[in-house]
């Protein structure tokens, strides 16, 4: 925007980007200039990052905040990591080894995202995974052990069957929360009724919810198209009419009749759509309760 009176212009900060996100991009940016300007004086260790940052800034850094940044970094070409005197400065240069390892256990997991998620989000998840897969390394503790230092990593990380499962139910559960639509909601579910016994029971009642709810909506209907066959069922007998059913029935017995005129279509379609919504809310609702439950 123009300043008043002024010569020149001033920039504001990007529409759409709150002061707290512009303060934490502005925070991030700093960091990594501070520890550019650090290493720029010669090699160091994290650890000596962290002690020279502390010394000479007002900038707070912990060993669980350098190494992913010094990762990065490393990635993006700004820094190398070099071994000094059988020690290694993090975790971040695999050798060809260790990159074989990590893809191949990125290849199983895409094998097995593909029989929960649909294709095109695999590419998605695994990047994703991969991502924090290599954050994990990256932070992990100076060893001289490679090899043995992976493997604790991708064990603490679990069986790519197992981490495929959760992610994708994890995915699933977060997309039907969200966005309420039904497919995704019934793909969450199914998930949670293959695994758990509350989703199973969950699954159950969802079936029974929406097939209850779409069985008043065809009544509904035929009634107008079969007006003699669909409504209130009563039997006469000696005792008077006794009620047994909102239905229809196309070859009733002799002593039952149907009642009801065109109000039956009224109140078919309210009870049906009642029961529907009224299934997919206590559905949405599980869902939500199950994230939050197992997030806390």
């Amino acid at each position: 925007a123009e300043l008043p009176g002024r010569a020149g212009r001033r920039y504001l900060v990007t529409q759409g980007m709150s002061h707290e996100v512009w303060l934490e991009q502005l925070r991030r940016g700093t960091l990594d200039l501070a520890i550019l300007l650090t290493v720029s004086e010669g090699p160091r260790y994290g650890l000596a990052i962290i002690q020279h940052l502390e010394a000479f800034t007002d900038l707070v850094v912990t060993e669980g905040t350098i190494y992913p940044i010094l990762g990065r970094l490393t990635r993006e070409g700004l820094l190398e990591a070099e071994w000094v005197d059988g020690e290694a400065s993090h975790l971040v240069a695999l050798s060809e080894i260790g990159q074989a390892r990590v893809h191949g256990y990125l290849f199983v997991l895409r094998q097995s995202l593909k029989t929960f998620l649909p294709p095109d989000v695999v590419s998605d998840a695994v990047r994703e995974i991969e991502s924090h897969l290599r954050e994990r390394i990256d932070a992990a503790a100076p060893v001289p052990d490679e090899r043995a230092a992976l493997e604790k990593i991708l064990s603490e990380l679990g069986p790519p069957s197992r981490v495929a499962q959760a992610y994708s139910a994890e995915r699933t559960i977060d997309e039907a929360v969200a966005t309420g639509r039904v497919v995704p909601m019934l793909r969450a579910v199914w998930h949670l009724a293959v695994s758990t016994v509350a989703g199973f029971f969950a699954a159950l009642g969802l079936f029974v919810g929406y097939l209850t709810g779409a069985a008043f909506l065809i009544l509904a209907v035929m009634k107008p198209i079969f007006p003699d066959n669909v409504g209130f069922w009563v039997r006469t007998d000696e005792s008077g009419a006794i009620p047994l059913k909102l239905g229809a029935n196309f070859t009733p017995p002799a002593n039952e009749t149907v009642v009801g005129g065109y109000w039956v279509i009224l109140l078919c379609l309210v009870l049906g759509l009642a029961i529907l919504v009224g299934t997919h809310r206590g559905a949405r609702g599980f869902l939500r309760w199950w994230r939050e439950r197992h997030r806390s």
